[in-house]
């Protein structure tokens, strides 16, 4: 223009901001007049994106201005700030990017223990196995059904005694008898204050004989005790009742009486003892005459207790009987196998 005069080496005269000197910047313009453009317009990752449009890492083709996010531990997409599958959200010391399937949760993360809370704790894609109702009675273990692979055993289920826990209580206890298989409930007898051995009154007024006035001619009693002085449940044998005419043998062969003894023996002296606690199994012989009566005390029993009783010989005697609560409830023949439990519901 008039009055002024050009720089020799002035690229762009009519354009003021590019003369020799000049302060690159984004305009597409070589500013400084030294045959370039500048480094932030030149795409040197070949993304497309310079650093004028946005790139904040040219040298690396993943990151640029409107990228997604990916588990990189990088800014992908340039906004200053890594992905939110990046960030531990729950501050349990992962991320989604590490497998964390809810990170608004400390509580769920791999490797987690699963709980009964309705969430895949340990993110494996699946619920804990307690959370799961296996055995489609609508019940899971986390809401109390203590047998998940048997459909008729829940919490509010009816009880039948029958030597499963049906209605997962236990605080309640269920006492059967069954004999070949088939079950009936029966109550521990509870008539009397005394301890078992005291009641059974073993010699008095009947000398060798049981005085306990349960007694059945040319029988076998065989009953459960609720002993009250010291909370436990004894087995308790009479065979035949004293001054009947006529005497007897027997061999009594047990099995689940795990822990107890033979407390009392009537007669002490007489016939074989051979009780197991450890096995859980006896094996008791007595011979009587008309005079009296046999029989004796096993245990104390274990808590949830199956004892099985069968009487192997079985002279003067042709039938066991047994108690519920006072009632006496006949049970068979001596041979069939009679089986005394104790449930806890």
């Amino acid at each position: 223009p008039s009055g002024f005069a050009d720089l020799d080496d002035d690229c762009d005269d009519e354009n003021a901001a590019t003369f020799p000197g000049a302060a690159e910047i984004c305009d597409g313009e070589d500013n400084d007049c030294d045959g370039l453009l500048s480094t932030d317009e030149v795409d040197d990752d070949g993304d497309g994106v310079t650093e004028c449009d946005g790139d904040c890492d040219d040298v690396d083709p993943v990151n640029f201005a409107g990228n997604t996010e990916v588990c990189d531990g990088l800014d992908n997409d340039c906004d200053g700030l890594l992905g939110a599958i990046e960030i531990d959200d729950d501050g349990d010391g992962l991320t989604e990017c590490d497998g964390d399937c809810d990170d608004t949760n400390a509580g769920v993360l791999p490797g987690a223990t699963e709980v009964c809370d309705g969430a895949d704790s340990d993110c494996d894609g699946n619920l804990g196995t307690d959370e799961i109702d296996d055995d489609g009675d609508g019940i899971t273990e986390c809401d109390g059904d203590c047998d998940d692979v048997d459909a008729g055993t829940f919490p509010g289920n009816a009880e039948v005694c029958d030597g499963v826990d049906d209605n997962c209580d236990p605080s309640d206890v269920c006492h059967g008898v069954s004999v070949n298989g088939t079950t009936q409930p029966i109550e521990p007898f509870t008539g009397t204050t005394q301890d078992v051995t005291t009641w059974y009154q073993y010699g008095a007024p009947n000398g060798a004989s049981a005085n306990t006035g349960l007694e059945i001619s040319d029988s076998a009693v065989v009953f459960l005790f609720d002993d009250a002085t010291d909370g436990e449940v004894y087995l308790v044998v009479i065979l035949d009742a004293a001054n009947d005419g006529a005497g007897g043998s027997a061999t009594g062969n047990f099995n689940g009486i795990f822990g107890a003894s033979m407390i009392l023996k009537d007669d002490p002296n007489e016939g074989t003892t051979t009780i197991d606690p450890v096995a859980g199994t006896g094996l008791v012989t007595w011979n009587w005459v008309s005079c009296c009566t046999d029989g004796g005390v096993i245990g104390p029993l274990n808590p949830g207790f199956m004892v099985d009783v069968q009487f192997s010989v079985a002279n003067g005697f042709n039938s066991v009987t047994t108690y519920d609560g006072s009632l006496a409830v006949p049970l068979g023949l001596p041979s069939d196998t009679h089986t005394f439990i104790e449930i806890f519901e």
